[in-house]
Formats: C-alpha cells, structure tokens, sequence
C-alpha cells in the first residue's frame, strides 16, 4: 500500500469524523485539514484534521474570528522513511491560535499547543516522550462571500522542549484548507 494512498485514507476518515463531529459539538465553528512536508532533520509527511472553536463564540461575541484567539484540537498522521526505515505515528494535540486580519481578507496567526504522539520513535527518531509540545506560526488567504473558506500556510513544530532528552524534535511546513460555519 502506498503512502500518498495511506494518507489519504487517513486524511478521508478523519475528514467524516470531523465533519461528524463539527454538527453536534458546542461551539465548533470551523474544521481545517492540512498536507505537510518535513524539513531540515524530518524526513517525514504530516497529514491533519481539525475542529476549531473561536473564543468569542463560546463566550457569546462574534464568530468571524477576526483578530480573536481560538482553540485548535487535531488528529494528524505522521509517516517517514529514514535510514530504510518506513515508520508513522499518530498525534493528538490541543492548540491556542492567535490571528490577526491583515485587512479584509489576509491573516497572520501564531500558536502554542501540547501533542501526544502514540509513540515515542519515528523511523530512526527517538522522540523519547509521548508528550510534546508544538509552537506554530502561519498566514493565510480568507475568501467566499462570507471569508468563510481559507487557504493557508503554516510552520509547524513538534518537540518536547528539552523535558527529556534525546530532543531531536520534528518541523513541518503544512498546506491547509479551512471551513467557518
């Protein structure tokens, strides 16, 4: 079985259980999917699937989401091939967002989240922890008749920030397309 076939698999599952998941949970207000590729020492691709819950929408504001923090929570799929190796992971991870609009249509955002990953080695990477944290920083293209469609970009980083070591840590840059209800 191939890995783009995998991760698609992975990335159409957890699309139905997100979308699920988004018309009966409080306060959900957008769902996000993501296609990454690793850089510098991550040989690996990252696929995710996200739930977002705007915080001015759960204390009774506004949900356009301009210039608000916002809660992230996202299921990914890691899959690597280092040193001959083919190996993948799966992360749980939780994320505050802060965005800010740049105009009408054009966003900045920069996060600080934890992960649990469902294992501890990737290939030939000891991650030597479950727990992980993951800073993000990202931008990004709002577009429809109501902004209600995105397209973005993000750095993404996962490690778990000297706590134990070996802390070899792993970076992606990720494609995203979101949805606001």
């Amino acid at each position: 079985m191939s890995a783009a076939y995998c991760s698609v698999r992975f990335l159409a599952r957890a699309c139905l259980i997100t979308a699920c998941a988004a018309h009966s949970a409080f306060a959900v207000d957008g769902v996000a999917a993501g296609l990454g590729v690793g850089f510098r020492d991550t040989d690996a691709e990252v696929t995710q699937v996200g739930l977002r819950w705007n915080w001015q929408t759960i204390l009774g504001g506004d949900s356009r989401g301009d210039n608000v923090p916002y809660w992230e929570a996202d299921l990914a799929h890691v899959r690597a091939r280092e040193g001959g190796k083919d190996a993948s992971l799966n992360m749980v991870g939780l994320t505050v967002i802060l965005r800010h609009a740049v105009g009408a249509r054009v966003y900045m955002e920069a996060g600080l989240g934890v992960r649990l990953l469902s294992q501890t080695h990737l290939a030939t990477k000891d991650l030597s922890t479950t727990f992980q944290f993951s800073p993000t920083l990202g931008a990004g293209l709002r577009f429809g008749a109501r902004r209600q469609w995105e397209v973005g970009y993000r750095l993404l980083h996962v490690s778990n920030a000297n706590i134990r070591t070996p802390n070899p840590g792993m970076n992606f840059n990720v494609l995203r397309l979101g949805y606001r209800f």
